[in-house]
């Protein structure tokens, strides 16, 4: 997967044909689909076997995870065109709307098409969110209910899920929520928006100043709340290292100390350092640290990892049957009991912040953390 992430680096994973002679294929291709990483994985196969490794797939194997991201980058094909049609629809009933996550970072990596896609997030200001829920409430084959506090409405069109987000808060503690919104706010008050040529149409994206913390406290708001896949960590880690270059990095390294948020961002960068290919010499706010706390982020860097190889993409290796089969009494004490078991965990790697997540979330409700 490193040698697919970051294939310039490509020289850094090199290793003899040796290391890979008793790999169990059918367990990476497994969890590759358990992260949604099956392109970037099979990226990585195709570019050590063009450094001659022998690495010996199963040739069905490899027949069948080829089909499959062939799948994939036909998915996103048809989810751009879905983009552009979406965008346009919004433009002529005068919303505006950023996309945010999903297919604008999926632009950051070498194969976009085989990134695996999901939803379609758009985030607007108040009045915009309040109009766009109009607009896609008319196209929309089924409407989810809104979540209020999160300002989150979804509904389906065209077989595809649509959410739109008038908050980006990720349910951590109110100081880190607080300032999303201030953020938003200011996002587009002075239109700090970039382009993405979507095959000719043009699509609006946050600047990547803003990005990279709206991508960063989403996987903070899913790890902390529900579960994370190794695929969010990879759109951040490639956010970040495609704009290294225009970052300001005086900025960022204050909004995060001031949402409190610089042990989470320092542990994330070890597990992409240390785990995931990054070049440890791009990765913020890690070239200062010493070797003993380097150390000791890779602790919990560990920690970390051990948890959403645990969960899965967004909780799926879990049983969740019972949020559907069980009344919402039930349903809230099982959530809150999980919640509570996964803060333990997080406790020894964030100690203060579990604390504080945990105890807003028992005064919010279990239900929204999870929606």
């Amino acid at each position: 997967m490193r040698a697919g992430l970051f294939p310039v680096h490509g020289e850094r994973f090199m290793v003899n044909d040796s290391f890979f002679r008793n790999v169990d294929w059918e367990k990476v291709y497994q969890l590759a689909q358990e992260q949604s990483l099956q392109g970037l994985v099979l990226q990585g196969i195709e570019e050590l076997r063009a450094k001659d490794l022998e690495l010996r797939v199963p040739q069905s194997l490899l027949l069948q995870w080829i089909g499959e991201v062939q799948m994939i980058e036909q998915q996103n094909k048809t989810l751009n065109a879905f983009i552009s049609s979406l965008a346009k629809k919004f433009e002529n009933e005068d919303v505006r709307g950023l996309v945010v996550k999903g297919q604008g970072v999926a632009q950051c990596y070498e194969r976009p098409f085989g990134r695996v896609s999901g939803d379609v997030d758009l985030i607007l200001d108040e009045e915009n969110y309040q109009r766009g829920k109009f607009v896609l409430s008319k196209m929309a084959s089924l409407e989810h209910e809104e979540n209020l506090f999160d300002k989150h409405y979804s509904a389906e069109v065209d077989g595809f899920v649509v959410e739109l987000h008038g908050t980006m808060r990720g349910m951590l503690t109110k100081k880190a929520d607080d300032f999303m919104d201030a953020l938003q706010a200011d996002l587009f008050k002075n239109n700090r928006f970039r382009e993405w040529n979507n095959d000719g149409t043009v699509v609006k994206l946050p600047c990547p100043d803003d990005d990279v913390l709206f991508v960063f406290t989403h996987i903070l708001k899913h790890f902390f709340n529900y579960g994370i896949g190794l695929r969010q960590v990879c759109d951040w880690c490639r956010l970040v290292y495609t704009y290294q270059d225009s970052l300001n990095y005086g900025s960022l390294e204050s909004r995060l100390c001031k949402m409190g948020l610089m042990t989470e961002w320092k542990v994330f960068g070890v597990l992409a350092v240390e785990y995931l290919g990054y070049p440890k010499g791009s990765m913020p706010f890690l070239e200062s640290s010493s070797v003993q706390e380097f150390k000791k982020f890779k602790k919990k860097a560990d920690r970390g990892l051990a948890f959403i190889l645990e969960t899965g993409n967004f909780g799926h290796n879990r049983d969740n049957s019972y949020y559907n089969n069980t009344n919402v009494i039930v349903r809230g004490v099982i959530s809150l009991w999980r919640h509570t078991c996964d803060s333990v965990k997080h406790s020894f790697i964030f100690p203060v912040d579990s604390i504080k997540i945990w105890c807003r979330v028992f005064i919010n409700g279990i239900g929204d953390a999870v929606k």
